[in-house]
């Protein structure tokens, strides 16, 4: 039963340091930029010392178990005093070279760990087998590297946006002028032409017989009888007799008259 609850101890401080061996970077003799418990300090959690044998890594070690740390935690203070040229090779083994152990892991598992037979004076203490079943468990490995810490990427900057030139202004034409139509010079000419000549002289001329004793064919004439005519075509629109003068004719001539009839007007 005593032996049951020896094996049980080995196999949880065991599978205790496979855990942490896992996660481990750093012997503890190699300073590591994580701050930990040195594994033999005697202020790290519990109190341990090298007095009270190697140090079990836990959860919050940081412990590279490779040769070196075996052979100095293990097989030095507990196999070379027999298994050693000094020693004579009791057993015909050597546990001074990593090649001399490695030849023998089998046989070295089986009786310091399996049987616990060795070493011949007392089996190993729990922390010390914890020690050995993980590193065989591990590939029993010479050395294990120091993970590099990677370089952290310098970021690319963005490019400088390119700059958007400003759109040229497209001029405006200026509007093309439309052309003013020559003023209309309204004098007499121009009124005897539009008014007089087409409704008047048919009857107020020397051919027609100068009806109501009124004559149209000269300045003279129609100027003396201004008022009649403005008042009889214009005003009343009683003449001519026939049909009154429409309304564009009779503008005409009520503007001529209102200018003061010239005869002659100077051209603008």
């Amino acid at each position: 039963m005593i032996k049951r609850s020896k094996q049980l101890s080995v196999w949880i401080g065991s599978a205790t340091l496979l855990f942490t061996v896992t996660n481990c970077s750093v012997r503890p003799d190699v300073k590591n930029p994580v701050p930990s418990a040195s594994l033999n300090s005697p202020s790290s959690a519990g109190g341990h010392s090298q007095a009270d044998g190697p140090a079990t890594p836990g959860a919050d070690s940081q412990v590279v178990i490779d040769w070196a740390y075996v052979n100095k935690t293990v097989f030095t203070p507990n196999c070379v005093k027999c298994h050693s040229a000094a020693g004579g090779n009791s057993g015909h083994i050597n546990v001074e070279s990593y090649a001399n152990v490695k030849a023998n892991i089998a046989k070295i598992e089986v009786e310091a760990i399996t049987d616990q037979s060795m070493p011949p004076s007392g089996a190993l203490d729990t922390s010390t087998t914890s020690v050995l079943k993980a590193w065989i468990d591990a590939g029993s490995p010479e050395t294990i590297g120091v993970p590099t810490p990677q370089p952290v990427p310098t970021p690319i900057p963005a490019p400088d946006p390119v700059p958007v030139p400003a759109p040229i202004p497209v001029p405006i034409p200026d509007p093309i002028p439309v052309p003013t139509p020559p003023a209309v010079v309204v004098d007499y000419a121009y009124v005897n032409r539009a008014v007089f000549t087409p409704y008047c002289t048919s009857c107020h001329s020397l051919a027609a017989g100068n009806r109501g004793g009124i004559n149209l064919e000269t300045y003279a004439n129609i100027k003396r009888l201004l008022k009649k005519i403005k008042r009889e075509a214009v005003t009343d629109k009683s003449m001519p007799p026939d049909a009154p003068l429409a309304d564009e004719v009779s503008s005409i001539l009520d503007t001529w008259i209102t200018a003061g009839a010239p005869e002659t007007v100077a051209a603008p």
